[in-house]
């Protein structure tokens, strides 16, 4: 069975059996190096951090493998959407994906963590319990479900903004009326 490699980034990168038949053995004929192609999906804009973050992994992976993985980015939704985008690295039509990390929750219920608010005291707190033992724990919870995660692409806290005061602590928005991005929590 073929291995998916998932990186979000924030997440999760994800690397799987790249290339086409053509495309190798026309490099095996010519006597060349063998070039991957990949599929990079993800749903933000290619001018955010995030994009800007995909097309910058991009160049990185083309320059460190001397042209051999060449990483196409399909920013804006264009290819899946972060909810169907699991099923597609499944299916081999996407190969990379920085899914947010509510995203994972359907089947593995253990990245919630990710969308409790206030858990963190700042970035630096957050960066050491992704590169410590928690964050190898819910990388493995990924691995036991058929992807590899490869690294924590955070992309910064959720913010709260309002009209009517400041939410600086949680008792702050209580009676308040709060648009939020799909998640359990």
């Amino acid at each position: 069975m073929k291995k998916i490699i998932l990186a979000s980034v924030l997440a999760a990168f994800a690397l799987v059996g790249c290339g086409g038949e053509n495309k190798e053995a026309a490099a095996s004929a010519a006597g060349d190096k063998k070039v991957y192609e990949v599929k990079f999906a993800h749903v933000v804009s290619a001018n955010t951090p995030k994009g800007r973050a995909a097309d910058f992994f991009a160049k990185r992976v083309e320059e460190l493998t001397d042209g051999q993985i060449k990483v196409h980015v399909f920013p804006s939704a264009q290819l899946v959407d972060d909810d169907k985008v699991f099923q597609e690295l499944k299916r081999n039509n996407v190969q990379l994906a920085a899914p947010s990390f509510s995203k994972f929750t359907p089947f593995a219920k253990e990245f919630n963590l990710w969308d409790v608010p206030f858990i963190f005291r700042d970035t630096d707190h957050l960066h050491k319990v992704m590169d410590g033992e928690v964050g190898k724990i819910l990388k493995d919870v990924i691995s036991n479900k058929g992807y590899i995660a490869l690294d924590y692409w955070d992309a910064g806290f959720k913010q709260f903004s309002t009209n009517k005061k400041p939410i600086i602590v949680p008792s702050d928005a209580e009676g308040q009326k709060m648009r939020i991005m799909s998640s359990k929590v």
